[in-house]
């Protein structure tokens, strides 16, 4: 089966308060219920880092100077979903996301009516909360990248 839909976002962290070099990640829960990074899918004629950066502000607030991305940490999951055009039937979807840092780790999150709730966690409960192995593992390699950051 080939990928029938496709999603653009951004791992997001910021370094906790207080901390030296402690990233946070930031999960979204959506009203259906799962816990994800902010992503969402690309409109027309947009690329894949424009959709993400246009579905992070909608969905958590932040605009793209409020962001450094690490663009040579991209990575996609691949899962099945229900059809947005038929809720009968599943199709492929492919997740990208880049790894990006909050410049500012006290701008608050503004989530969208799309999401109940937000947590900033470190790594351990966001893997909790995270729940689906891809995304844990996902989660796992973006804090191994991040412990090799220099900034």
């Amino acid at each position: 089966m080939g990928v029938k839909e496709q999603a653009f976002g951004f791992i997001l962290f910021r370094w906790k308060s207080g901390s030296l070099r402690v990233p946070e990640f930031l999960l979204l829960k959506a009203v259906e219920g799962h816990w994800s990074p902010p992503k969402g899918h690309p409109e027309a004629n947009e690329s894949g880092l424009e959709a993400a950066f246009r579905e992070t502000e909608e969905e958590a607030g932040y605009k793209k100077d409020q962001l450094k991305v690490y663009e040579s940490f991209e990575r996609s999951l691949m899962y099945d979903v229900r059809s947005r055009a038929d809720p009968s039937k599943t199709v492929r979807k492919s997740s990208t996301y880049w790894l990006a840092r909050l410049i500012n780790s006290s701008d608050p999150v503004t989530i969208s009516h799309e999401h109940s709730v937000h947590v900033w966690q470190e790594l351990d409960g966001a893997m909790k909360t995270a729940n689906f192995p891809d995304m844990v593992a996902l989660l796992k390699e973006s804090n191994d990248f991040i412990s090799t950051l220099n900034d």
